[in-house]
Formats: C-alpha cells, structure tokens, sequence
C-alpha cells in the first residue's frame, strides 16, 4: 500500500509516518510545505495542501491519503475541500482526516460517536465541523473517508499539551486549577493516535457515511494531576490550589 502523509513534517503526521514506515508493506510518502524532516523509511516531497493541481499530481498511484494538516481556520477548511476535490480526481483513494474532539463543543459527561456536533467552542471546532463535512460529501461522490477524533494528543515533541504548559508551569503561571481543573483531560499518545491511523487504514468500505472514531485514553488523568505530575517531570512544583 502507498500512503500519503499531508502535513508529514508536524507533530502527530511524523508520528504517524513513522509508524506506518515500520510496516513492510506499507510506502510512506510524506508531503509537507517543506519536504525536510520526513521521517526515516519514508520520502518526502513539496506540496501545497491549497494547491489543487499540485495535490491531485500528489495522489498519483496513491491508495491511502492521511491528513494531519494543521493551520488557522481557513487553511483547514480549504484544505479538506482542496483535498477532497483533488481525491476525486485521482481515482478516490481511502481519506483518514484527522479531526478532534473540539466538534463536540462544551459537551459534559459521557460523549461518544453518536453525539451531535456542537458549533460553540471557537473557530478552531468551527473549522473541523466544516472539514468534516467535505469529507461525508467525498464518501455521498463514492470516495472512503474514515475521521479519527482524538482528545488532546501528548507525546515527546508535543506544542500543546506538553510544550506550552510546561512553560507556564516553570513560570509559576499554571498549577492547581482548583474545582475547574477536577475534569478529565481526555489525553490521547501521539503513538495511539498513530496506530488508530493504521487501524482506519485497514476497516472495510462503510455503507453509512465516513465513519468517526473517538480517541482516548482509557484511565486519563485529572487535568490538576495532570499538571502535578508534568511539574513533577519539569523539577517545578505547581503552585497552591
């Protein structure tokens, strides 16, 4: 199988390249602004994820597309309709977007696949409701698309959920968030995240639409456990609840 990886070069895509590399049957391709840093076992090439001519070029001979492109609003909007276009006119190859658990908006309690979508939690979940829609609209033109919903993605390498809080922890501007940090944090590895990617590789066609998948851990922690053992890990304790 040759897959290509959109945005190959970022934090979870080179996870994800990095897995599928190890896989014997299984070319990686990864695309990026900038084809330096792909992965080792994988090849790298230039690609505009909003150049459509270029993508569709890029789709050449590929089965499998896995989009881990990452942007402001617009770029992940107009990357999933660039992307699907682009699919339909290479042949349809299989679609994995990565999507998030933002579509959810300020949902609480026990939330699975078949919660419906909330538009209220800022333009960041605004954009992947919207991306997520080109892509039920590539699976109604007889295209395959699978959207993995991961929590918050940890992992070494991590801007978000590790990088940035670390640095407000050594700052001594995050600790104990008191009551509002007792929620769970819905963490989700980087490696799992990579692995449910091989896995949505590998499901057959649905019949219903582009199935979506939730990703978890288990047994996450609280997020002011969270933040303590992160302390712990940076040598600086969190301050007083």
């Amino acid at each position: 199988m040759k897959v290509l990886v959109l945005g190959g070069t970022g934090f979870i895509g080179r996870e994800v390249a990095r897995r599928l590399s190890s896989q014997d049957s299984t070319e990686v391709v990864v695309a990026s602004r900038r084809a330096q840093g792909s992965p080792a076992g994988s090849s790298g090439i230039s690609v505009d994820a909003l150049d459509q001519a270029a993508l569709t070029r890029a789709l050449e001979g590929v089965d499998a597309v896995v989009n881990c492109v990452a942007g402001d609003g617009g770029a992940i909007v107009q990357g999933a309709e660039t992307l699907v276009r682009a699919a339909l006119d290479a042949g349809r190859p299989r679609v994995v977007h990565m999507s998030t658990m933002s579509v959810y908006g300020g949902a609480q309690g026990l939330v699975d696949e078949s919660h419906p979508t909330r538009d209220d939690l800022g333009w960041y979940g605004h954009a992947k409701i919207e991306a997520e829609a080109s892509f039920d609209r590539y699976r109604q033109a007889g295209g395959n698309a699978v959207i993995l919903r991961p929590g918050c993605v940890v992992g070494a390498g991590g801007v978000d959920w590790v990088g940035r809080l670390a640095r407000l922890l050594e700052l001594r501007r995050l600790g104990d968030l008191g009551a509002a940090g007792d929620g769970p944090t819905n963490l989700v590895d980087v490696a799992d995240v990579a692995q449910a990617v091989v896995g949505a590789l590998a499901l057959p066609q649905s019949p219903n639409g582009a199935p979506r998948f939730n990703l978890a851990a288990p047994d996450g922690p609280r997020w002011n456990a969270y933040f303590t053992d992160l302390a712990i890990a940076l040598g600086a304790p969190s301050r007083r609840r």
